[in-house]
């Protein structure tokens, strides 16, 4: 059973709270390549130095190399990775000391690159999830630039030249091409600015948590995130429970690891009063932030002296979620755009034709 412990109570680094700047995918190939020379009797410092050799980034080489010197220098692997925080994700180190600790390092690893596998795995998920939409409405605004900026003002002079009456969807149109055409400079710089004023906002703290609140609030989508959220968490516990660190540090760094404030708090005081020595399962069912199934889950996991294998499969279980869900998000989300999209432009095309027809039937007559 895990005990509550102060031992490793302290709160990530801001350093530590931030993406980690190796990326996901090549932390997990390096965790299970190495997982799997340690497990052949390669010692540490030999296996960091054999993959610094086969690596092609120059960063990632140095890193390798830097940890192997540690290492020989006789500093422990988790010692030797609390020196690069900023570099890995706020739990990494603290697994590895754990696993060093118990004598299942070899082991461990292996699991680390699981659930750093899984990880990446949600990611990408996610940036599908947000980058189709963004795409096709740029692509749609794009057309629409084009259509004023372009097609519109050579059939407005066209039209003058008739000088016939022009229907009111024509000649909002054409107002909307003159005004654009006439200000396009100014309007870009604006775009621009907002832009980077945008960026700027996503790269402060405060302004990422306003964003992260919005997105969970947009409908379906909050849902989404949600499912990635809590995936992401279970699987973190579980595999700081299955090293064996304590559960009131598990339950900070999992709380680190969410996407969600609220989820996030709610972990946090739920880390405060396990030291106070109550039960993790309890305090979860009281829980109005997270869902019923993990405190059954949790709760099975005490009784049975399993937390890690249940708190796996509970990843497992809203993983699969968040997968079935981005692909509805994708089937509800792409008619729509079709359909949205395909109006603004017909009614620009529509704008521009259907006074050539009406002169055409002038001609005839």
């Amino acid at each position: 059973m895990l005990l509550p412990t102060k031992r490793f109570a302290a709160k990530p680094s801001p350093a530590q709270r931030q993406a980690p700047a190796l990326p996901l995918v090549v932390l997990a190939r390096l965790t299970r390549s190495l997982g799997v020379m340690t497990r052949a009797g390669v010692p540490l410092q030999s296996a960091l130095q054999h993959l610094s050799a086969s690596e092609r980034n120059a960063d990632t080489r140095s890193l390798l190399l830097l940890l192997a010197r540690d290492i020989g220098e006789g500093a422990p692997l988790s010692r030797a990775l609390r020196e690069r925080a900023p570099l890995l994700p706020p739990y990494y180190p603290e697994v590895i000391l754990a696993a060093e600790e118990g004598g299942s390092l070899e082991a461990m690893l292996a699991r680390l690159a699981s659930q750093l596998e899984q990880e990446h795995q949600l990611r990408r998920e996610l940036l599908a999830a947000s980058l189709y939409p963004a795409f096709v409405l740029c692509a749609s605004l794009i057309i629409g630039l084009i259509i004023l900026t372009c097609v519109a003002p050579a059939f407005g002079d066209i039209f003058a030249e008739f000088g016939a009456e022009l229907p009111w969807v024509t000649r909002a149109v054409l107002g909307a091409s003159q005004l654009l055409s006439a200000h396009l400079l100014p309007i870009a710089i604006v775009f621009i600015l907002i832009a980077a004023a945008f960026m700027q906002a996503a790269a402060m703290p405060a302004g990422r948590e306003a964003l992260r609140r919005a997105a969970l609030a947009v409908p379906g989508y909050g849902s989404f995130l949600r499912s990635c959220s809590l995936a992401r968490v279970t699987g973190v516990l579980a595999t700081l429970a299955g090293a064996g660190v304590p559960l009131d540090a598990a339950l900070e760094l999992a709380a680190g690891a969410s996407m969600s404030a609220e989820q996030g708090g709610e972990l946090r005081r739920c880390a405060s009063r396990v030291r106070e020595g109550e039960q993790i399962s309890g305090l979860l069912s009281m829980s109005t932030r997270l869902p019923p199934l993990v405190a059954s889950f949790v709760a099975l996991g005490e009784e049975s002296g399993s937390l890690d294998e249940m708190l796996h499969s509970l990843s497992t279980i809203f993983h699969d979620e968040a997968r079935e869900m981005a692909a509805l998000l994708k089937a509800s989300v792409e008619p729509i755009l079709i359909a949205g999209i395909g109006s603004v432009v017909g009614l620009l095309i529509l704008a521009v034709y259907l006074p050539i027809f009406d002169l055409g039937g002038a001609v005839r007559m």
